[in-house]
Order: structure tokens, then C-alpha cells, then sequence
């Protein structure tokens, strides 16, 4: 598909996970992954993660499971190649750069 001019590929759940082992990837999981893009030609995995309003219980599980702090307003964290930017009220853009050729 194409969006806005830019490459990009719809992964199911077990493709976004093998690419992202990070991610829980199991049915019973709190939030559930259903999928996301990929954007082959910069190798770039985007991930949407929205928890609900005040569940400060799953927000520190996602922070464990990813293995950084999930973000503060208007900020920003990095570890190796996966970022996490705040968007909004427990909601994050996650980023994921495979820096291998």
C-alpha cells in the first residue's frame, strides 16, 4: 500500500512480532496486538500503544515488557534501536529501526 507517498506494508500480529520479539505477542495478553506498518524500504516498524485512562498498572507493564520508561508529556525515550514518543494522555507512538542492511 501507499500512504502519502511512502511504502508501506500491513503486518498480522506473528510478522510484526517475529520482527519486534520485544512485543507481547500472546493471546492473553493485556492488550492484544492485532498488527501494524511496516515501511520496508527505511526498515522502520511503527506501533500505536494506547492503554486505558488511569491504568497506571498496565503502563508499568508495557514499560517492563519493552524495557524503557514509557514517556512523560511532550517527551520522548530511546533504548538500542526502539523509541517511544508520548502522543497524548496514555498514548504512545512506538518506533522500531532494524539498522541492519
Amino acid at each position: 500500500m501507499r500512504l502519502n507517498g511512502i511504502d508501506a506494508e500491513f503486518l498480522g500480529r506473528d510478522e510484526l512480532c517475529s520482527l519486534a520479539p520485544r512485543l507481547d505477542s500472546s493471546s492473553d495478553a493485556r492488550f492484544p496486538i492485532r498488527g501494524g506498518l511496516i515501511q520496508l524500504r527505511q526498515n522502520l516498524v511503527l506501533l500505536d500503544l494506547a492503554v486505558k485512562r488511569g491504568d497506571d498498572r498496565a503502563v508499568a507493564g508495557a514499560s517492563n515488557k519493552l524495557g524503557l520508561p514509557l514517556p512523560a508529556p511532550d517527551a520522548a525515550a530511546t533504548t538500542g534501536d526502539l523509541s517511544c514518543l508520548w502522543l497524548a494522555p496514555y498514548h504512545w507512538l512506538l518506533v522500531l529501526v532494524d539498522a541492519s542492511p
